[in-house]
């Protein structure tokens, strides 16, 4: 397994993917979270904001990122800090996939 250090910009640890994600995962999201914002869950809320669909929260998608991330160092490494940025919108009734790819230092 290479050094956290040593990866190159663009390196991309293996994709992990999930679902499909149901309204039904979303509803047990908000309540986690404590967050029931309708935009999470309502898919007439999504669409009267001009969305092509109910998105998935991003805090999910973190979630997905360190399982994807401790599946790929193991649960014997740990990452002292990180930064993440939404490419793309993961909405209901697709599958969700949590891709990676190491950045150049800026």
């Amino acid at each position: 397994m290479p050094r956290i250090a040593e990866l190159a910009a663009g390196f991309e640890p293996p994709s992990l993917e999930k679902g499909p994600v149901t309204r039904q995962h979303l509803v047990e999201w908000c309540a986690a979270e404590n967050d029931y914002y309708p935009l999470h869950y309502d898919e007439r809320v999504a669409t009267a904001m001009k969305l092509p669909g109910t998105p998935v929260q991003g805090t999910y998608r973190q979630a997905l990122l360190a399982q994807m991330l401790e599946r790929w160092l193991g649960t014997s490494r740990s990452i002292a800090g990180s930064t993440s940025k939404a490419t793309g919108s993961s909405r209901v009734r697709g599958c969700a996939t949590s891709r990676s790819a190491a950045a150049a230092d800026s």
